[in-house]
């Protein structure tokens, strides 16, 4: 999980870069903005949340509350479920708590697509979505995210959407490939997207990606916002992960001891074939 790098055109950014939308040198492939049409695709994936099938590691159920190399990351422990944290299904939403616990230390949840025994939900190419309202508070990170199965020659990683709550204006998004082995470098091709400040926690948004093999398309609200060529390390099944992590240094006093994260589903789908 990367938080907010930054760097367009095919080049190596350092893993660390805060810099702007031309830092790497070279502009973004752009398009003129357009919206999704979801009537060219069909359903591979649906959860709606009207339960929740979680358990900490899997096997047996549909999600898992970590991600399945036991990387977790961020200020807050993700935890186990239990009856009522980190997670809590109403109405069709679930809400993932963040919680300050009675030590000062925080503890938040997270839910893998694959897991622990390399079983689970991915696929390869299609489009992913996720419809979420985010919190306000300040010192906060909810993510929605993709990662390749095959880690062989490194680690495929695609943003979807990356949140600081305590910079409510814009969020980020791209791909990284993290190297197989130490001393590697990184590649790392990314952008923020601005908005109106509140935005994403007055309403529910939808937050997608498209991977084909030529291209990945990102969408708000089902509206084309980026786009960069595929890696050959993205041409492979991927999973979906949707995380609630913490970052104590952005908190401040306004912060809450309870913080919701709120998602309404998560789907993926798949291209029907040409003249279906």
């Amino acid at each position: 999980m990367s938080k907010w790098p930054h760097g367009l055109a095919l080049q190596i950014c350092s893993s660390l870069a805060m810099l702007s939308l031309f830092s790497c040198g070279g502009a973004a492939e752009t398009a003129a903005p357009s919206e999704l049409e979801l009537s060219d695709f069909e359903p591979s994936f649906r959860e709606e949340f009207d339960s929740l099938d979680v358990s900490e590691w899997g096997c047996l159920s549909r999600w898992i509350a970590h991600t399945p190399w036991a990387g977790d990351f961020g200020s807050a422990r993700f935890m186990a479920p239990k009856r009522g944290f980190p997670f809590e299904t109403r109405d069709g939403i679930l809400r993932i708590e963040a919680k300050k616990l009675a030590d000062g230390s925080w503890a938040s949840g997270m839910l893998s697509s694959w897991d622990a025994c390399n079983s689970g939900f991915a696929q390869k190419y299609g489009y992913f979505e996720v419809r979420a309202r985010l919190p306000e508070a300040p010192g906060f990170w909810p993510s929605f995210w993709l990662i390749g199965v095959d880690k062989r020659q490194g680690t495929a990683e695609i943003d979807v959407f990356e949140y600081l709550t305590h910079d409510p204006d814009r969020f980020s998004l791209g791909i990284h490939k993290h190297p197989r082995v130490e001393g590697e470098a990184r590649q790392t091709f990314s952008t923020h997207h601005s908005i109106a400040a509140g935005m994403l926690s007055k309403q529910f948004n939808t937050f997608g990606v498209e991977v084909s093999e030529k291209e990945i398309v990102f969408y708000l609200n089902r509206q084309a916002i980026w786009r960069t060529p595929t890696l050959e390390e993205m041409k492979q099944p991927m999973y979906m992960l949707v995380s609630f992590p913490a970052d104590t240094s952005q908190m401040d006093v306004t912060t809450p001891d309870s913080v919701l994260m709120e998602v309404d589903y998560v789907r993926a789908f798949q291209r029907k074939p040409i003249g279906f």
